[in-house]
């Protein structure tokens, strides 16, 4: 087709092509200079995003339900439920866990970063022991009457004997020459009453220890109760689950709880974790 071109049409053609590629060069020029520009924008808007991004994970981690477990110190084998007790909590997804097993060494500031306290701490026998100072009760107290929750289970409502207000937060206890136990048996726990901890949760069996005679300390309302009628000495039924308030505060106590035994029973788990998340919030949004 060249072939068949004039001279001036190959003239022509000769100054087009020295447009375009004056063109092309100018075009080529402009994208180096700007390409720093670009690669650094580019890097910028990535690094925006990795930034947002983490932050939707900080937001998130910081959603969860703050819990403090004292443990450290039990007439139970704590060794053992301390860590099914930390796997239980932990596979909700919804809490963040502190385990501090030097509970009597807490500090005022202590509760700061909680919003629930449980106790697997027990003092018995030893029930005269007041470990905490009286800064470390006032902070404790304005915890809770600020909206803070504390959940004790089982044999950690065994502390603190000596100080009348957080017992009053334990609803009833244990108290020695009163309070007994037979021996370990399969009974039947029954929902009382209507609560979110207890929404949708029907009566069921556990295998655990039962208490019986425990003493009011304060003034509560009992969720759950357990059947005594196959215990060595058959009697009226026994509270297993109560709450109790403080200010804005609230507190639940577990009867159940025993050992791992216990402890692995799904619906004592149910209660477990769901007192948790009310006594840390007034609500209740786990189901299973």
């Amino acid at each position: 087709m060249l072939g068949s071109l004039t001279g001036e049409s190959v003239g022509n053609y000769n100054a087009a092509s020295d447009v375009f590629r004056s063109l092309l060069l100018l075009l080529s020029n402009t994208m180096l200079r700007l390409a720093p520009t670009l690669i650094f924008t580019t890097l910028l808007a990535g690094s925006v995003f990795a930034d947002h991004h983490e932050g939707d994970q900080a937001a998130d981690e910081q959603g969860k339900i703050r819990v403090l477990m004292m443990t450290g110190q039990n007439n139970h084998d704590w060794k053992k439920t301390t860590p099914a007790l930390v796997e239980i909590i932990n596979a909700t997804g919804e809490f963040e866990l502190t385990v501090d097993e030097k509970p009597w060494e807490l500090s005022p500031n202590s509760f700061d970063q909680c919003d629930v306290v449980f106790s697997n701490w027990s003092m018995w026998p030893n029930l005269e022991q007041d470990p905490w100072s009286p800064e470390v009760k006032q902070a404790f107290l304005d915890y809770m009457q600020q909206g803070g929750g504390l959940v004790v289970m089982h044999a950690g409502s065994s502390i603190h004997y000596q100080w009348s207000e957080f017992q009053a937060l334990v609803g009833k206890t244990w108290i020695n020459g009163t309070t007994w136990h037979g021996a370990k048996h399969e009974f039947e726990v029954s929902m009382t009453g209507n609560h979110p901890i207890i929404d949708g949760i029907g009566p069921f069996r556990i295998f655990d220890e039962l208490w019986r005679g425990m003493v009011p300390t304060g003034e509560c309302t009992v969720l759950a109760t357990a059947d005594t009628s196959g215990d060595e000495k058959p009697g009226p039924s026994a509270p297993m689950l109560m709450t109790t308030r403080l200010g804005e505060g609230r507190g639940v106590n577990l009867v159940l709880g025993h050992d791992t035994r216990s402890i692995a029973n799904p619906h004592f788990q149910q209660l477990l974790v769901r007192s948790l998340e009310w006594a840390a919030t007034g609500e209740v949004t786990i189901t299973s």
